[in-house]
C-alpha cells in the first residue's frame, strides 16, 4: 500500500526469540508506524511466532505486509539454521554438485 501511496520512506525491524521464533520487539519507522507496531504489539501479547505472522492472510494492500515480510525473512532464516533445515540444505547442496558434475548435461 505504501508503493501505492507513494509513501515509501522508513523500516520495519524485529527482535526473535532464537530458540522459539517468538516476537518480542518490533521497530517501525514511518508515516503508518503506529498500525505497524499495534499488529506488533498484539503478537507479541498473543505469543505469536514469525512463523504465525508470516503464514497470516492479510487484505491486500495493507501497510502490515511490511511487518509480515520481514517475519517471513526471520522464518525462513530460523527454518534454515534448524536442523531439518541443515538437513534440506544438505540435500540440495549435494543434488546441485551432482548436477554440476554429471558429464550428461
Amino acid at each position: 500500500r505504501s508503493l501505492a501511496e507513494d509513501d515509501v520512506d522508513g523500516y520495519v525491524s524485529i527482535s526473535v526469540l532464537k530458540e522459539t521464533g517468538k516476537l518480542v520487539g518490533v521497530t517501525a519507522v514511518g508515516s503508518r508506524a503506529g498500525e505497524i507496531a499495534s499488529q506488533g504489539a498484539v503478537a507479541m501479547t498473543h505469543g505469536l511466532k514469525v512463523k504465525d505472522i508470516a503464514l497470516t492472510v492479510l487484505p491486500y494492500p495493507a501497510h502490515m505486509f511490511a511487518l509480515q515480510q520481514v517475519c517471513s525473512m526471520a522464518a525462513s532464516e530460523l527454518f534454515q539454521s534448524s536442523t531439518v533445515g541443515s538437513i534440506i540444505n544438505g540435500f540440495y547442496r549435494k543434488a546441485r554438485k551432482n548436477r554440476k558434475s554429471d558429464p550428461g548435461e
